[in-house]
């Protein structure tokens, strides 16, 4: 006994691969997937630590405002991730290569 294939009808066009040359194809028909984004929330208020203007003043000459190295010691990221943390007003770990 041998398997008949259906011939699909006019209504459902044949998908993707598998059309014969020619023959029309319908992307939109075909398998879907879907996709979940993760909702990115900023931190509690309470664990952010507030860098008040006056404070960054007050900073010795040569020392950085945000971390306990000198402001010599740092290297182009400890630069850019040290003024990033001050001009973002929070706290996070140190960058900077312990010397």
């Amino acid at each position: 006994m041998s398997a008949v294939r259906p011939t699909p009808s006019p209504a459902h066009p044949q998908v993707g691969r598998g059309a014969a040359e020619g023959e029309e194809t319908d992307m939109s028909s075909g398998p879907t997937m879907t996709i979940h984004f993760r909702q990115l929330t900023r931190p509690d208020e309470a664990r952010w630590r507030l860098i008040p203007a006056e404070a960054a003043a007050e900073t010795v000459e040569g020392s950085c405002a945000v971390c306990p190295h000198p402001a010599d010691a740092h290297d182009e990221i400890g630069v850019r991730f040290c003024a990033a943390t001050a001009a973002g007003k929070f706290e996070r770990g140190c960058v900077c290569p312990t010397r």
